[in-house]
């Protein structure tokens, strides 16, 4: 009973007070790579695109995508972060890729088929929602 507590108590801590800067450093690199394969690759297999063929529209995601991902590194190599750049930094991040990953699982489940991969970005997508969560903690 005494370890179940123990590892309740470490998880509670884990979750609500560890810094969070590794992380956003992780998800703003996936961002930058991301929006450039999106916005700059015209092979046509990333499955973003699969959603739209437009090149306009898959410009838009690729700037959204690297718009977080310069925003997030400016204010973790800097450590700075203004109303703004938090703004930009988390919420940004969390609809660009909630919008995202819904819109590629909607595509496949239209098609018939839900690859595995989509878990990696259903992921991606609650970290940075659990970011903008404790974007006000000292853990940010």
């Amino acid at each position: 009973m005494r370890s179940i507590r123990y590892a309740l108590l470490t998880l509670r801590n884990i979750i609500c007070k560890t810094d969070l800067t590794a992380l956003r450093f992780v998800l703003a690199l996936c961002s930058l790579t991301w929006g450039f394969l999106v916005a700059f690759t015209q092979t046509h297999l990333l499955p973003i695109q699969i959603v739209t063929m437009d090149t306009t529209i898959m410009l838009l995601w690729g700037a959204s995508f690297i718009l977080h991902g310069v925003t997030s590194l400016y204010s973790i190599l800097l450590h700075k972060c203004t109303w703004m750049c938090r703004v930009l930094g988390t919420a940004l991040g969390s609809i660009v890729w909630t919008g995202s990953t819904t819109a590629m699982t909607v595509a496949f489940v239209n098609l018939g088929s839900f690859p595995p991969a989509l878990v990696v970005y259903v992921i991606i997508s609650l970290s940075n929602w659990w970011i903008l969560i404790r974007a006000n903690t000292n853990g940010y």
